[in-house]
């Protein structure tokens, strides 16, 4: 068993580097014929453009990866068969079974590997991507440096500012109220023409405004008065900037997610990208089994390789449409996510048994 891992892992691997090749080779291809023409009319210069396409490198790996595994794994089976070395196996004892278990089990540390390391280099890939067309090319700010018009909400305070500037950390036009959430009532209510936030001691400093106190009937000008609260303005910053939000990576998510979970805002966009991304790994292992069910049904390398093409289109387009519809709110974000990777195992469990019980 141990001979045969090796074989099958050195087959696969071989496979896997020449299939990588052509699907980089042919995205940068197509990536630099549609943006050539830009880098030149905003005269980028070389060094920059040459580090654009480096970082498309990581980006593609992550994205074809699941499809390039699936089609390794057709063609090194469809070759098995094809060389009469299934007989061969067969012959020494060795089942079709023990050959999809060991294939399982490559599949199942490619998966951890994609999720862990190739995804999030991907995810930073296309952050770098989008930064440099961003910066070089549209003469704009990836992640917005002002935020406008945007609510917050930190325990018990409720706030709503008109402008805020990242890079000087100051900002206009602040309100703050102080409720009590059991009795829904309004305790105390600032507002201040100017402000700081003190992210490091987690302070909003408020300049020449006046305090309410609804109760009371009371109120009072002040010059400056300090509020406790713990704000996360750059997570409203990326979240507001039009750069997809793939580029985040999943522990970058999940910090966005809890903060805006407090906040009681919409959270379906986030949660269905984060949904996404775990399952976008897991479709390694689904796709290896559905690969052996064609092969072990099939056999011939053509009719295998062309059937495997056709299942990889349609997980793919299945795959952006629960996105869809989940972002849209026809789908939970759960279900949209995994809607591809719920269908082909489906799928998967339909056939497999007649592959064990063979």
């Amino acid at each position: 068993m141990r001979v045969l891992t090796k074989y099958i892992f050195k087959n696969l691997s071989l496979l896997l580097f020449n299939f990588f090749i052509a699907g980089i080779s042919i995205y940068l291809l197509f990536d630099f014929l549609d943006r050539v023409d830009e880098f030149i009319e905003k005269k980028v210069v070389i060094k920059t453009i040459i580090v654009y396409f480096l970082w498309k490198i990581p980006l593609i790996i992550s994205q074809i990866s699941p499809g390039i595994f699936f089609l390794s794994i057709i063609l090194f089976l469809s070759l098995v068969y094809n060389r009469n070395e299934m007989v061969a196996l067969m012959s020494g004892g060795i089942e079709y079974k023990k050959l999809v278990f060991i294939i399982f089990s490559i599949s199942l540390i490619f998966m951890f590997t994609h999720f862990f390391i190739i995804q999030e280099l991907g995810s930073y890939g296309l952050f770098e991507t989008a930064k440099i067309w961003k910066k070089e090319v549209r003469n704009k700010h990836l992640v917005k440096q002002e935020i406008f018009n945007s609510w917050v909400k930190d325990k018990n305070k409720i706030i709503y500012f008109n402008k805020y500037n990242l890079k000087k950390k100051k900002g206009n036009n602040i309100i703050c109220y102080v409720v009590d959430l059991e009795r829904q009532k309004v305790l105390k209510l600032y507002y201040a023409t100017n402000f700081l936030y003190l992210k490091n001691k987690k302070r909003i400093i408020l300049l020449n405004g006046i305090s309410i106190s609804p109760n009371k009937f009371l109120n009072s000008k002040y010059n400056k008065l300090e509020l406790k609260a713990h704000l996360d303005l750059e997570s409203i910053a990326t979240l507001k900037s039009d750069f997809p939000k793939e580029a985040l990576s999943v522990w970058k998510l999940k910090g966005i997610l809890a903060h805006f979970k407090k906040n009681g805002s919409n959270i379906t966009g986030i949660l269905t990208t984060l949904y996404s991304k775990f399952s976008y790994s897991f479709s390694i292992l689904i796709l290896s089994f559905l690969s052996s069910i064609i092969v072990f049904f099939v056999k011939n390398i053509y009719k295998s390789f062309f059937i495997g093409l056709i299942c990889i289109f349609i997980y793919y387009a299945l795959f952006v449409t629960g996105i869809s519809f989940a972002e849209e709110g026809i789908l939970s974000p759960f279900i949209g996510a995994w809607l591809a990777n719920l269908l082909f195992l489906g799928v998967c469990i339909s056939f497999f048994p007649i592959i064990l019980k063979n």
